[in-house]
């Protein structure tokens, strides 16, 4: 069976030509302007680059194709949390927790920005959440683990 386009640009991403994947994204971007998947593994061609703003105006683009994109939320919330802006971190791994509530890593990434912040409550049920969805996850195990200890339990 042969590949669909959009799983040869995935291709590209799994061997990391980001360049690779930008170029054959945007081929697809070119011939179908709303191909919200596209939109969102061009994203994270750009965010793999820290191309950051050209990474958010591809999520953005998903989002307004697809508002139920939970993955689009999550890569804005992995932007902004590395940019150091908490607040809207968590907003967007909310919002892809809300549309997905059994997205593990959404979860996880959203415990980390409160254990960043020191809020060890939050932290420790957001790890124990994405734990319960991902129980063989030995980093969520670690970091879980790790926030109970620094709370006391």
């Amino acid at each position: 069976m042969e590949k669909s386009n959009l799983d040869r640009c995935f291709d590209y991403l799994k061997r990391l030509d980001f360049d690779g994947a930008i170029i054959e994204f945007s081929k697809i971007i070119a011939i179908d302007k709303d191909n919200a998947g596209a939109y969102v593994g061009r994203g994270n061609a750009f965010l793999e680059k820290g191309e950051h703003e050209n990474a958010l105006k591809d999520f953005i683009a998903a989002i307004k194709i697809n508002p139920d994109f939970a993955i689009a939320y999550y890569f804005r919330g992995v932007i902004y949390a590395q940019k150091g802006e908490t607040e809207k971190a968590i907003k967007e791994y909310t919002n892809a927790i809300e549309i997905d509530p059994n997205y593990a890593e959404a979860y996880y990434n959203r415990g980390n920005v409160y254990m960043n912040m020191g809020d060890l409550d939050k932290a420790i049920e957001d790890y124990t959440q994405a734990t319960k969805l991902d129980p063989k996850n030995e980093e969520y195990k670690e970091n879980l683990k790790k926030a109970k200890a620094k709370r006391g339990y």
